[in-house]
């Protein structure tokens, strides 16, 4: 995760058991309403354009995705009744695809024969 995630992450966390049921809370009440004058004067001075409330299902299901949960677990606490709308939703960073864009690295092939095709008119030879 990126440092301005992992700082989110802190910031979440340090709002657990703040109150019973909300996450987002002021002096001990629940923020029942975040679209207003306050908030959005925040984040203009946090140089944040064009954010969208539901775009934080988005990073949440990426971050879950991203450490590991798997997907049909994702689907299940996210509540999506189909995997493609989870697949949609869940982002990969490319850090997951590192590990088997290196598998091709490991191939026993000679590199001269790794993207070459037969000729024309030759017959491949058979193999068991």
């Amino acid at each position: 995760m990126k440092n301005a995630d992992n700082e989110m992450v802190l910031l979440l966390r340090k709002q657990m058991g703040q109150h019973k049921t909300f996450v987002f809370t002021y002096f001990g009440r629940p923020i029942k309403k975040a679209n207003t004058k306050v908030w959005r004067n925040a984040l203009k001075a946090a140089g944040i354009t064009d954010f969208r409330w539901h775009d934080l299902r988005h990073t949440w299901a990426s971050w879950l995705i991203q450490a590991g949960v798997p997907i049909e677990v994702l689907q299940e606490i996210g509540a999506w009744s189909d995997i493609r709308m989870v697949q949609r939703y869940a982002h990969f960073s490319v850090d997951h695809l590192h590990e088997f864009a290196n598998r091709l690295c490991s191939l026993k092939v000679a590199p001269a024969t790794l993207f070459t095709t037969p000729e024309k008119g030759k017959k491949k030879a058979a193999t068991r």
